[in-house]
């Protein structure tokens, strides 16, 4: 056989063992144990000119003479005759037999087979010819299914049942900050000026609980002795402490009504137990446990006697014993001072009106009115609106002109009807009373028959406030009223 036979039987024989491989590749993987009994170890090749006869046949393939077995650990093991010399091949270990075969042994590959590869010469000084080393440089390398990078005398394993692990990165998603969402500027309320107006006529008498237990009213500072024992008040002190009692008030007033607030001032002025009253050095000294019974009256009085004795002592490390004179150091300086608090201490304590305190009677009442939107879910965005449109000029009195307004009408329903009643504008205030939701028939009716029962004999037993101060004098007024209260009731 000549030599382009010969290359050509090599490549041949090259291709069916590829073909073979690829096939088996899509088979159901095999058991371990016949891959372990049945399969031989292949990968004999010609080695030398040896492998061929004279008439350039090709020596039929030699198996290794021991079974190839596997480690403990499943990797390959290769394993030969023993009476065989050895040589490295590309990382393999290549033995040269008796015969003078050239073999590479491996452990064949759970579920797949190995495809045979042709190294090369085993030595430089074997008197091969050319075309022997052309055969071995062009069976050198084989091509797999999947294209591994392996060496050429690597033997690639394959899964066909198992994917390829691919490496999943996971992107951190910054989380969307919710956008701040500015409050939006509120129109000017048509007849503003007249309702407000009103208000200040039903508001006169200044008789609401804020007018003699708000935090203004509340403020009166104890005297001090002199060297010489007498008591005399020195102006700059005065102030000083004048200014924190207000401090202290708004401090209390937080979810707590005015009369609560006043008792629990009272406690705090009271210097029968050598607590020295309420100054900024007096509530230093003061012992936590005792500063809390003495404000026990008011609602969430753990974190107020915390909050206090923080503001005592910043107000004595920084600030000489007063208090900041704007709202915004207040806020950012002060525990358990919010906006609402800040912009009263600043206006009852500095004169200056850099916002408006929004109470929750006017976040109750400015909605309903058309002052602000609707829509407005905390004092906050109703302190924005208002103050988007409300003159200046008003800021100083808007808190505690409505405030007490909102405390009437709920707290002293038949007083606030009489009022309305009796007013300037006697239609206009029922009008306002019915947009705030205001029970009119309610409460007229209620009054229709206090008076009713004030012309019997046991009228001496009602009160000075429902029996003596009707808003008429006679039936006639009280039918044009009557008319009047049906009208307004009446319209949409």
């Amino acid at each position: 056989m000549n030599s382009g036979a010969a290359v050509a039987v090599e490549r041949r024989r090259v291709r069916l063992f590829q073909g073979a491989s690829a096939h088996n590749n899509t088979k159901s993987k095999r058991k371990r144990d016949n891959n372990d009994e049945n399969e031989p170890s292949l990968g004999v090749v010609p080695a030398d000119e040896k492998s061929f006869d004279d008439e350039g046949s090709i020596v039929p393939l030699a198996l290794t003479e021991k079974r190839i077995t596997r480690s403990s650990s499943n990797s390959s093991c290769h394993r030969v005759s023993d009476n065989t010399d050895s040589t490295v091949v590309d990382g393999k270990t290549a033995r040269k037999s008796k015969g003078g075969i050239a073999t590479i042994a491996s452990t064949p590959i759970r579920g797949t087979h190995a495809i045979p590869v042709t190294p090369d010469q085993l030595s430089d000084n074997d008197d091969g010819g050319s075309d022997n080393s052309a055969r071995s440089s062009e069976t050198r390398k084989t091509v797999t299914k999947n294209d591994s990078p392996t060496k050429a005398t690597d033997y690639v394993k394959v899964n066909p049942k198992k994917k390829l692990a691919t490496t999943k990165t996971k992107t951190k998603t910054k989380k969307k900050k919710k956008a701040v969402r500015s409050t939006p500027l509120w129109p000017t309320p048509n007849g503003w000026r007249e309702t407000y107006a009103l208000v200040q006529e039903l508001r006169k008498d200044k008789t609401a609980p804020c007018d003699y237990m708000g935090a203004e009213a509340l403020v009166v500072p104890l005297p001090c002795k002199d060297e010489d024992g007498d008591e005399s008040v020195l102006l700059e002190d005065y102030d000083k402490t004048a200014r924190f009692q207000t401090l202290i008030a708004l401090m209390l007033s937080s979810q707590t009504k005015d009369a609560m607030v006043g008792k629990a001032m009272q406690n705090l002025r009271d210097t029968s137990d050598g607590s020295g009253g309420l100054t900024v050095l007096s509530i230093l000294a003061m012992d936590p446990e005792v500063l809390n019974s003495k404000i026990f009256s008011v609602g969430f009085r753990n974190n107020k006697t915390k909050y206090i004795k923080q503001v005592a002592q910043i107000l004595h490390d920084e600030h000489n014993g007063d208090i900041p004179s704007t709202a915004d150091e207040m806020i950012r300086n002060l525990p358990g001072i919010g906006p609402k608090m800040a912009y009263i201490i600043e206006n009852i304590c500095w004169n200056k009106q850099t916002g408006i305190g929004v109470d929750t009677h006017m976040q109750r009442l400015f909605p309903k009115i058309g002052w602000v939107s609707p829509n407005t879910k905390n004092p906050e965005q109703t302190r924005k609106q208002l103050e988007s449109w409300l003159p200046h000029e008003f800021w100083g009195e808007v808190n505690l002109l409505w405030v007490g307004f909102g405390q009437e009408v709920q707290q002293e329903k038949q007083k606030s009807l009489r009022k309305a009643l009796q007013s300037s504008h006697p239609s206009e205030a029922l009008n306002l009373l019915k947009s705030i939701e205001f029970d009119i028939r309610k409460e007229w009716d209620l009054m229709l028959s206090l008076s009713s029962s004030s012309l019997d004999e046991d009228s001496s037993s009602l009160d000075e406030e429902t029996n003596g101060d009707l808003p008429w004098r006679d039936d006639n007024e009280r039918e044009k009223i009557n008319k009047m209260i049906e009208e307004v009731l009446s319209k949409g």
